[in-house]
């Protein structure tokens, strides 16, 4: 069993198997996808620089979303407020929507 074993790793050293075209860490390799819920950022990210993208979907947005209520009933106050509000989110969403169907049907 040594020499079997020995004579394996002797073969494992000397021939070792290919490995194949070196990982890119910078490109998605095809046929794989993000869940659902990412679909919108991931297609968002093929479209802008990599930098504006990242600032926007990860620095600017999740602020927005968290300070929102706290604003909410001063802007409603306004005369076309609520309306303002809800055209803003009825856009956003189907902005979002828009850009998850163009990733899952891959487009890009």
């Amino acid at each position: 069993m040594a020499l079997v074993l020995g004579l394996l790793i002797f073969l494992a050293t000397m021939m070792p198997a290919p490995m194949g075209a070196p990982a890119d860490a910078m490109k998605t390799p095809p046929g794989i996808k993000p869940e659902w819920y990412f679909l919108a950022v991931y297609q968002i990210l093929k479209y802008v620089p990599k930098s504006v993208g990242i600032f926007l979907t990860f620095i600017i947005f999740p602020p927005v979303l968290l300070f929102f209520p706290l604003f909410y009933n001063k802007i409603t106050v306004w005369r076309y407020g609520r309306l303002a509000l809800h055209t803003i989110v009825a856009l956003g969403v189907f902005f979002a929507v828009f850009l998850s169907m163009l990733a899952y049907l891959g487009f890009e």
